[in-house]
């Protein structure tokens, strides 16, 4: 049997010469205005592998999606623990604020992990007196959720 080679036509990303070297660029590129990079995609669809995988690559933990919010947001607001622990103690800022100053403990509040989510854990250092732009604190938001 024989067998025929064929070439390959269409270079990929991966096939670059480059690739390696600037991996950097490539995990931090955000396409447009309206899609996340790719560490919110995956904090957000609660990939801790890739997000391990791109952190390994140096992926920019404070990188800003259009409504200013870092992948540790996007993460304590769709409840992703271990991908909120993950950012944590790779360095992620427990007090950074999106456009409407929520940091990523307003998120949580918001969704009922203020008691007991990884992003309300002393040694990261999240600050509760943070007020958003309804003049709320993340004690607020989880009191107007009847949390407590």
């Amino acid at each position: 049997m024989k067998v025929l080679a064929t070439s390959v036509t269409k270079w990929t990303l991966w096939h670059s010469p480059n690739f390696y070297s600037n991996i950097k660029q490539i995990v931090n590129i955000q396409k447009d205005k309206e899609r996340d990079p790719a560490l919110h995609r995956a904090a957000h669809n609660g990939e801790l592998e890739i997000c391990r995988l791109l952190l390994k690559y140096k992926a920019n933990l404070e990188l800003r999606n259009v409504d200013q919010m870092t992948p540790l947001h996007v993460a304590s607001t769709t409840r992703h623990h271990d991908i909120v622990e993950e950012l944590l103690i790779c360095g992620a800022n427990a007090n950074v604020q999106d456009v409407d100053i929520w940091t990523p403990l307003h998120g949580a509040s918001q969704n009922g992990d203020l008691k007991n989510g990884p992003v309300t854990k002393v040694q990261h250092g999240a600050a509760f007196d943070k007020i958003n732009d309804d003049q709320e604190t993340p004690l607020h938001v989880g009191v107007l959720l009847r949390e407590f």
